[in-house]
């Protein structure tokens, strides 16, 4: 026995008289209700997108807040998730919650099918978690580009010295070397 077990041994607690039916069956009403993210989802965006909800509330915010006390970010992550839902049926499984499908919202609908088939992979007959699917969807994110650096303007007496940084100079000291002979070719001038 390992010592997990015997430390959740000594502190598990007797369940009163159909306690565990009842546990059992609170657990199976959440488990449902979780997987049905892409029902809701998909009721949400018809909702939506046939502007039904015009026929009580002005708005989509309104509707949705004033029905289910839900934000208008958490409904269309539910949308945008069981959109996800609905591309990847076509590998066989699809993600169980909406917290495995949010990253996939990242990528294109055919990146989505591969991500997932990934994740699944990487699961290697286990259940899938959302580090697998984090870890597929980051192998498909296009590298990032990096920022050209902000060009600086420093005032000397005199003179104002603007830095462009380009890939023309390796170090700030030939910046400021090419700066300084800006300055000195704009006065010879």
């Amino acid at each position: 026995m390992s010592l997990w077990s015997k430390i959740m041994d000594h502190l598990s607690v007797e369940a009163p008289a159909g306690g565990k039916e009842r546990m059992e069956r609170l657990a199976a009403i959440v488990s449902q209700h979780v997987r049905q993210y892409a029902e809701v989802g998909a009721a949400l965006k018809e909702l939506r997108d046939a502007q039904l909800y015009r026929i009580t509330h002005r708005t989509w915010a309104d509707f949705i807040s004033a029905r289910w006390e839900m934000s208008e970010s958490h409904a269309t992550r539910l949308i945008a998730a069981s959109d996800v839902a609905r591309n990847v049926a076509p590998v066989g499984v699809v993600p169980k919650t909406e917290r495995l499908a949010r990253p996939l919202t990242q990528l294109a609908p055919n990146e989505q099918r591969q991500a997932w088939q990934e994740a699944v992979s990487l699961a290697d007959g286990n259940q899938v978690t959302p580090s697998h699917v984090a870890s597929a969807v980051d192998r498909r994110k296009p590298a990032k580009k990096h920022k050209r650096p902000k060009s600086i303007r420093l005032r000397v007496p005199g003179a104002l010295i603007a830095i462009e940084p380009t890939r023309a100079f390796v170090s700030v000291e030939q910046c400021l070397v090419h700066a300084l002979e800006q300055i000195r070719s704009s006065r010879a001038a």
